[in-house]
């Protein structure tokens, strides 16, 4: 069954639990009513955190770069200090994808 698309960085949560501030992307094309859909290749920052993703979508793509959907996973750290698994916690309610 298909899940929630990322749409927005405060609907990412740090492996300390900190939801995120922002996100680099460069998706500048394909947007939903929350913000622009959120990319493998996007660094998340937190509160003196930064986070990357490791696994994303595997069907959905914008310009050749996977999604990140609800059950997408990434790693996030406080310098060289790894602190968890990034999550994605709330996804845009009308978008999805797998």
């Amino acid at each position: 069954m298909a899940g929630g698309i990322a749409s927005f960085p405060s609907g990412v949560q740090s492996g300390t639990g900190v939801r995120a501030s922002a996100a680099l992307s460069t998706n500048g094309r394909v947007f939903t009513a929350m913000g622009p859909v959120m990319l493998a290749t996007d660094v998340v920052t937190f509160a003196g955190e930064v986070g990357t993703w490791l696994f994303s979508n595997q069907r959905v793509f914008v310009n050749g770069i996977p999604t990140i959907g609800q059950t997408s996973t990434g790693s996030s750290a406080f310098g060289v200090f790894v602190t968890g698994p990034m999550t994605v916690v709330q996804t845009d309610g009308r978008v999805f994808g797998m």
